[in-house]
């Protein structure tokens, strides 16, 4: 009940088909409907592992963690520790490993490009070809530091290929895993060496109690612009400008497109659904206490929280364009009563249409938020944050956004929103006005 059947994006119409269980069926699959007491062979879902999905097969171990996959002949391996984490990534061009400290959160991964060795070739040529597939690869060392169950930040040192270190800094919405801003330095995080601790430990002589850290200054500096679910869907640069664009399928597979300036400054995103950070060696997806593949919308091992978590141990959620899981151990649907800037903007308009005699339709901080399809637009469906009727009997779709730095108009996500819900909206849905509210104006205009 309540899972996604179809989903249309600028990237194509993708349809899905689940079991009773709601495990993904591949379309082949899904044309069989027996029942599974009429089928003489045992059925491959009964333990809610996907061993076979468009091509791919996958292989498990006795705890029910991923350790094998192959397509077109071309495997993956994957090996796993004692508390069920993801401790080493191998395929045909490269292998991660990655250590979690003892709250289970991933501090650092370490991948390398495989290269075969040519001793006639010489050791500098050797060299530079280990470089240029590291470099090719994306492969390095990263170090993650967190703030609780967030990311604050990673950083990586500078590689033998003579590129530069960089630390990114993660800022969220209070309270939530709703991506704000980024902020980038070109160079490596500066940390302190550890200490000698012999004989009685004294807090007041240990450096990393008595240290105190100083700001330094930041070279690249860049804000989100999320999705009703905080789905990061673009980075501006501090002048409002397009600097990275993603288009999502349903299960969070991404096509980022990036303007010349994010490339020169090294700017890209890899945050994804909330509480999400997408690993390019892999293509999945670290989760916090799980690894998610947007390939399949699901998880690649059981839930750490068994069934409290759902009755199938490795769902996502039933219909992702709807539900998050930040920590990847229970799913949550859209909520009604949000928090942050945005989300109290939402909630005052809602309270002041229901204060001046109007009624709240959806969204508002009070209802579930409506998809309105945008057929033709820049995207093919939208959700306001708040639809509803006034005193008048007029329809009203509203959007809470950002103004552009000189407070005059949306910025460019928000323009191209408003546009759809104005211009691509069927008869059937058309709205009598649309209206929008800036969040980082203390004015709160309508335009």
């Amino acid at each position: 009940m309540g899972c996604l059947l179809s989903a249309t994006s600028r990237l194509g119409v993708e349809t899905f088909a689940f079991d009773p269980a709601s495990n993904l069926l591949d379309n082949s699959v899904a044309e069989i409907r027996r029942p599974l007491d009429q089928d003489p062979k045992r059925n491959t879902l009964m333990d809610n592992l996907l061993r076979e999905y468009a091509g791919t097969h996958y292989e498990y171990d006795e705890r029910g963690n991923q350790i094998r996959r192959w397509h077109n002949g071309q495997q993956s391996q994957m090996r796993w520790d004692l508390f069920d984490r993801l401790v080493r990534f191998e395929d045909n061009t490269l292998s991660v490993d990655y250590t979690y400290d003892p709250l289970g959160r991933r501090i650092h991964k370490y991948s390398n490009a495989h290269h075969k060795h040519r001793p006639e070739a010489g050791s500098h040529w050797n060299q530079n070809e280990q470089a240029r597939k590291q470099r090719e690869l994306g492969c390095g060392f990263t170090l993650f530091g967190w703030d609780g169950d967030t990311l604050a930040w990673e950083s990586s040192p500078a590689q033998a290929d003579g590129t530069a270190g960089k630390t990114v800094h993660y800022l969220y919405e209070p309270g939530t895993f709703v991506p704000v801003a980024q902020a980038m330095r070109h160079q490596p995080i500066r940390l302190l060496a550890q200490p000698s601790y012999e004989g009685a430990y004294d807090i007041d002589q240990d450096p990393l109690w008595t240290h105190t850290p100083q700001a330094l200054p930041i070279d690249v500096l860049a804000w989100y612009q999320c999705d009703h679910l905080g789905t990061p869907q673009e980075l501006t640069d501090p002048n409002g400008q397009l600097a990275c664009s993603a288009q999502y399928k349903a299960g969070g597979e991404v096509r980022e497109q990036r303007s010349e300036w994010a490339q020169r400054e090294g700017l890209t995103n890899l945050i994804r659904f909330q509480g999400q950070y997408h690993d390019h060696e892999t293509g999945l997806h670290y989760n916090r206490y799980r690894y998610y593949d947007p390939r399949v919308g699901r998880f690649i091992s059981k839930d750490p929280i068994s069934y409290a978590g759902g009755l199938n141990l490795y769902a996502y959620a039933p219909n992702p364009t709807g539900w998050v899981d930040a920590l990847g151990l229970a799913k949550r649907g859209p909520k009604t009563n949000g928090e942050g800037p945005h989300n109290q903007i939402i909630q005052a308009w809602g309270q002041e249409v229901e204060a001046s005699g109007g009624r709240v339709i959806a969204g508002g901080g009070v209802k579930r938020e409506q998809l309105i399809p945008t057929p033709g637009g820049n995207k093919e469906g939208r959700r306001p944050d708040i639809i509803f009727e006034d005193t008048e009997g007029r329809i009203i779709y509203g959007n809470v956004g950002k103004n552009r730095a000189d407070q005059t108009n949306p910025i460019t996500r928000e323009k191209k929103a408003l546009d759809d819900l104005r211009t691509k909206v069927n008869e059937a849905h058309a709205p009598d006005d649309v209206q929008f509210r800036p969040y980082n104006c203390p004015c709160g205009r309508k335009i």
